[in-house]
């Protein structure tokens, strides 16, 4: 380390050389904590992203379950409808021939 001290036309002027050790551990602490800030920062993002694909994914398998649910509702609906004509042609047939046996 070097100290100066040298007379200026206002007073004394003090310099301080610091050796080059010095300057550029600094430096160096100065990239590393740049280094981590930006590794966190992108850590950070690649968190977030990961959450917005979950999230798309969960949505995307809440509407699948939704129009599967619907599917089901329709296939259980046209069932129901289906027996109901069933059981409505058997009775006409029914009474179709009883009107034929004992006739109207």
């Amino acid at each position: 380390m070097r100290i100066m001290i040298a007379k200026a036309e206002g007073g004394l002027e003090l310099e301080v050389k610091l050796p080059t050790t010095w300057t550029n551990g600094k430096a160096e602490v100065g990239r590393v904590r740049e280094e981590k800030r930006r590794e966190g920062k992108r850590r950070e993002d690649q968190r977030r992203s990961e959450k917005i694909r979950e999230d798309q994914r969960r949505s995307e398998k809440r509407k699948s379950q939704k129009e599967s649910e619907r599917v089901r509702k329709s296939q259980k609906e046209s069932e129901r409808v289906r027996r109901k004509m069933q059981v409505r042609e058997k009775v006409e047939s029914r009474e179709t021939l009883l009107r034929g046996t004992f006739g109207s």
